[in-house]
């Protein structure tokens, strides 16, 4: 009985080998033909086949471009940071041109670091030289961005800006020479400044400045291109901010619907207490002169007073607000036309005009100077 169990127990161990035998073979043999699936793709990767093309290998075929190294521009005027912006915004420009490739800055003042130069002080051919040579480049660009100590009235700002002063050069290292240098000034904002660093880019490589550029330069482009004296003036008649709106200054518009809603809040206070008042003179007059004992009598005319004063104090505050909001009214509207666009500021020639006389602000006088100037070009 034990050797019958036994041969069962044995068959049936069999049976079950065979059983996972035959599940696992096939997965055996698709194993082992993923494998050499696998084996035979990494093996081919390095043999190339007759009539193979492969793209990236040839050189032929790829444009050469020259690569730049490009130092910050160094600051007057303006804070370190800010010059390092405007030299990255200047160095995205000059890959834009697809003419050059401008070296990683990052990694270049790794490698001064580490070799032990000052880049801010790097301002001679001999260190341009030890760097190109560290870098393995031809041509370094340096410059320094300035912020001159006056103001100049812009109409079509509508305030008085900063002149600024740009200077850029190209230095070739191995010729021992400038290959190309762009000097300019001009008044502007922020934003003017940055889109004059672009336009930079562009000219020391000798080549055509974007139309989007120029146009941002000559004051057509922008949040209303197509705004006008007319419209932007209408408009801040109608609503106080809404011309300033209309040009794309958002927070001065902001601010002017923000002091007309403010004022004009506080004059209708000022109308309903002056209201509120009237009422109360008239009601306790009228019961002074229906008030029959001497008591009620001299309690209705000291309320009635009373009254009177705050009536009185009431209306010079709504005259008083009234004015003041005439007066931000009138304001408004002179902001408005100042900051409106002329013909010639829409053709750009008024900013780039010489005029005779130049309505300035000298900031070491700290006072208004009326400047004349003579073009000689």
């Amino acid at each position: 009985m034990v050797e019958t169990k036994l041969l069962k127990s044995t068959k049936r161990t069999d049976y079950l080998s065979i059983i996972i035998f035959i599940v696992c073979f096939p997965l055996l043999l698709l194993g082992q033909t993923d494998t050499t699936t696998s084996t035979f793709t990494g093996t081919t990767t390095d043999v190339k086949p007759e009539g193979y093309y492969d793209l990236e290998s040839d050189t032929t075929r790829v444009d050469k471009k020259e690569i730049i190294a490009v130092l910050d521009f160094s600051p007057n005027g303006i804070i370190k940071l800010e010059a390092e912006v405007l030299t990255n915004q200047f160095a995205i420009e000059l890959n834009k041109t697809e003419k050059v490739i401008v070296y990683d800055r990052v990694g270049l003042k790794e490698i001064a670091s580490q070799k032990g130069i000052d880049l801010e002080n790097c301002v001679e051919n001999k260190c341009f030289s030890q760097l190109a040579s560290l870098l393995e480049v031809s041509k370094i660009i340096y410059g320094k961005i300035e912020k001159l100590d006056e103001f100049e009235y812009i109409n079509g700002k509508g305030a008085f800006l900063s002149p600024f002063a740009i200077s850029a050069s190209m230095i070739d290292v191995k010729a021992d020479t400038i290959f190309a240098k762009r000097d300019k000034r001009f008044t502007g904002d922020a934003e003017d400044l940055m889109n004059e660093v672009q336009i930079t880019a562009w000219e020391i490589l000798g080549l055509e400045v974007p139309q989007n550029l120029l146009k941002k330069r000559s004051g057509e482009t922008g949040p209303n291109s197509d705004a006008t004296l007319v419209g932007t003036v209408l408009r801040s008649a109608l609503l106080p901010g809404l011309g300033q709106l209309y040009m794309g200054q958002d927070l001065v518009g902001y601010f002017w619907m923000g002091s007309g809603l403010t004022i004009g809040l506080l004059a209708y206070n000022s109308y309903d207490k002056y209201k509120k008042a009237y009422d109360d003179v008239d009601y306790h007059y009228d019961n002074y002169l229906n008030a029959m004992d001497p008591q009620s009598i001299k309690g209705f005319r000291n309320l009635s007073i009373q009254a009177e004063s705050v009536e009185a104090a009431a209306a010079k505050e709504a005259e008083f607000m009234l004015s003041l909001g005439l007066g931000l009214y009138i304001a408004n509207i002179v902001h408005a036309v100042m900051i409106a666009p002329t013909p010639e500021s829409k053709s750009g020639s008024a900013k780039n005009k010489k005029t005779f006389f130049d309505f300035i602000y000298n900031k070491k006088l700290k006072q208004p100077q009326l400047r004349f100037s003579i073009a000689l070009d």
